[in-house]
């Protein structure tokens, strides 16, 4: 699909739990960062999620798409939602009320705070200065001044996306859909995937974007219900058709997992009925550790 050879940008990749759609999203990942060359994140929706960079959860569109940017920041610019989440971060509220299309000129935060036109022997304009303490905000004034910061910051990154997708292919991958916080899971849907994808009127796509979706095959958007006709042409829906036999002995093998046909046998029912993949790995070590203890 990186190809781009036909007008699919969605990939909506649903199965029941444990059938080991994490796994295949950070393979993909990886083949994106390590032998296609092309910008990709892999956003985890779950609760505390399991990240080498320490990441906390996912609880709003903010900071969903500050994930994203922190992620495709290596290969691709976000000149606009940099410049403004500045200010954000500083709760410097004045430029908030400049449309996006100025953004980029704005001075820093830093500039913003304070401007003096001149110091000579410790006076500003004939005030002498014996300590001068500059208290930044720590926080919004009230929430909407928040509400409103955020939602900026969040059109600005959108307005970057298209224009990085307009030059370079660009996969976003996310993972454990049913898991998003309240609220969450309707914004990347109707403000996420819908203007960016699935040709809204009035609303140009994003051509080289592809997201691939993945959830519970019960709990992912009705997203045939929502298209209907435009569905097959718009979207790519697939199903992972379970583990064999030789999947898991890949597995093991792959983990350098090395048990008994006996004890095969048991790992391989174990995922049958569906233990997760993570699950199958840690009974798998259990029984080596075991064979190798009674050897």
């Amino acid at each position: 699909m990186l190809l781009f050879e036909d007008e699919r940008r969605l990939v909506v990749l649903g199965d029941r739990e444990g059938t080991g759609k994490s796994q295949l999203l950070q393979r993909l990942k990886f083949n994106c960062d390590y032998r296609l060359q092309v910008p990709a994140s892999l956003v985890l929706l779950e609760s505390n999620p399991d990240t080498s960079k320490g990441r906390k959860t996912v609880t709003s569109a903010i900071d969903f798409v500050d994930w994203l940017r922190s992620d495709l920041a290596k290969h691709l610019s976000f000149p606009r939602y940099d410049r403004l989440n500045e200010f954000r971060v500083n709760y410097i509220w004045a430029p908030f009320a400049q449309p996006l299309d100025i953004v980029q000129g704005l001075p820093q935060a830093a500039q913003v705070q304070m401007t003096v036109d001149k110091v000579e022997g410790g006076a500003v304009t004939g005030v002498h200065i014996e300590t001068l303490n500059l208290q930044p905000p720590t926080t919004w004034p009230n929430r909407e001044q928040e509400r409103l910061a955020n939602q900026k910051c969040i059109e600005a990154f959108l307005l970057d996306l298209r224009h990085a997708a307009a030059r370079h292919p660009v996969v976003l991958l996310i993972d454990s859909y049913e898991r998003a916080q309240p609220g969450l899971d309707d914004w990347i849907v109707d403000e996420f995937i819908q203007p960016l994808l699935l040709a809204q009127e009035g609303s140009p796509r994003a051509e080289r974007l592809l997201v691939v979706l993945a959830g519970h095959e019960d709990k992912l958007p009705p997203f045939q219900q929502m298209l209907a006709e435009k569905f097959e042409r718009l979207v790519a829906s697939l199903e992972l058709l379970g583990w064999t036999k030789d999947h898991v002995r890949d597995l093991l093998k792959a983990h350098n997992l090395h048990v008994s046909d006996d004890n095969f046998k048991i790992v391989y029912g174990k995922v049958q009925k569906g233990v997760s993949i993570k699950g199958a790995l840690a009974l798998a070590q259990l029984l080596m550790t075991l064979e190798r203890s009674e050897s």
